[in-house]
């Protein structure tokens, strides 16, 4: 549910900048425009009841006061501030949490670096291989299930639909369910330990040929499975922590407080400062000016809504099923399919220009050319007399002074 734009952004000019504008699908339009129309529709109606019914009033004088009093409050400074923390906050989490979203390329690489087929047959190898690769499937699903809605609900909503997906046995759900944990607990971190339960019963330290790894092998493998279970558990302590909850209904309450008065704000300015006949050319004018102002507000509130958890169902949260899906397709090209024998002599030696396109010499003839220091153009621009050498003593220059 990612919404990319970064291949429509690569050149920065006036029809980009355009066309981002006008995008919908995750969009700032998409997220505030049921909260911009409550608003302008709210500032309509308080326009009618002044119009129709306080204006030229017992209640006129009181009003006036009332609204003087709103427009004179220091609220502006305050709402930034409270915004630009809260947002930057929430941003900061969830861009740590795509960091610990780690891809399991690393421990399959290190598999492949260090497992010897030849200490077992070619069958129990195999089975092995694909063993592994269904317990990291196992563990990114367990870990995505406790953490996604779209995962729990749609995809895996128990435990038994894993098992008929084949990436869990009946024995091993049983096995799993027998220990004292309970059901409701986080279960992600058994499949690594089975992973290391197969490597250590087939790892033979003073018999180096049965052994599947080497001693130094093995030990990293061990190490790199406990770093990638180590930081996935991080998801889930950014899931089970969140920012207080009072935090974030404090900045919405004063949000939505502060777009309420608003109304009264922009009343004040339009009856008190304009002093002119047409009502509706101040409305027009001063609606204008301010819907601009609260537009930001009302997106600054619920872009930092939406980040506050990266693992539901708004346009920009992870796409946690694409994840699951290009895991499966990478561990199985990776373990159960490598590429033993890999082109390395090439009868053509390398050339020492690379080959262009003539659209590809167009761009490099743009370029500024190549790498060098910012000060190299002060070196060619000097002048002769200045790269003259010059030995200079000052001691022996304070003794002719």
């Amino acid at each position: 549910m990612t919404v990319g734009y970064s291949l429509a952004a690569a050149t920065a000019n006036a029809t980009t900048v355009v066309r981002l504008l006008l995008r919908w699908h995750g969009s700032v339009w998409q997220l505030i425009y049921r909260e911009s129309v409550v608003w302008i529709l709210l500032n309509a109606f308080a326009s009618c009841i002044y119009l129709f019914i306080v204006k030229d009033s017992s209640f006129d004088d009181a009003y006036k006061r009332f609204l003087y009093k709103m427009d004179s409050l220091p609220i502006e400074m305050t709402l930034i501030f409270l915004l630009s923390f809260s947002t930057s906050t929430n941003l900061t989490r969830w861009h740590a949490t795509f960091g610990l979203l780690v891809w399991p390329e690393n421990v399959a690489m290190m598999f492949n670096v260090h497992f010897k087929d030849s200490a077992v047959s070619p069958n129990v190898a195999l089975r092995i291989r694909r063993t592994i690769v269904r317990y990291l499937m196992l563990a990114y699903i367990l870990l995505l299930r406790d953490v996604s809605s779209n995962i729990r609900i749609h995809w895996f909503p128990t435990m038994e639909k894993i098992v008929e997906c084949g990436l869990l046995t009946s024995q091993e759900l049983s096995l799993m369910r027998s220990s004292r944990m309970k059901r409701t607990a986080c279960h992600y971190w058994i499949p690594f330990l089975w992973i290391l339960q197969i490597v250590k019963k087939r790892y033979r330290k003073q018999n180096k040929k049965a052994s599947v790894m080497t001693e130094e092998g093995y030990d990293q493998f061990v190490e790199e499975i406990i770093s990638t279970r180590g930081t996935l558990g991080d998801i889930l302590s950014y899931d089970w922590v969140p920012l207080p909850l009072a935090l974030t209904q404090t900045i919405t309450f004063f949000v939505y407080c502060t777009l309420f008065g608003n109304i009264f704000r922009l009343q004040s300015r339009i009856i008190l400062q304009y002093k002119t006949n047409s009502h509706a050319e101040a409305i027009i004018v001063q609606g204008i000016s301010n819907c601009f102002l609260n537009v930001l507000y009302i997106a600054w509130l619920r872009i930092s809504q939406v980040i506050v958890n990266p693992f539901g169902e708004d346009p920009d949260d992870f796409e946690a099923e694409y994840l699951l899906e290009r895991h499966c397709e990478v561990l199985n090209t990776m373990l159960c399919s490598p590429q033993e024998e890999v082109p390395f002599a090439y009868k053509k030696p390398a050339e020492d220009v690379l080959p262009h396109t003539l659209a590809s010499v167009l761009i490099g003839s743009r370029c500024s050319g190549t790498m060098v220091a910012s000060t190299q153009a002060i070196s060619q621009n000097m002048r002769k007399e200045d790269k003259k050498v010059v030995y200079f003593n000052p001691i022996e220059q304070k003794k002719n002074q």
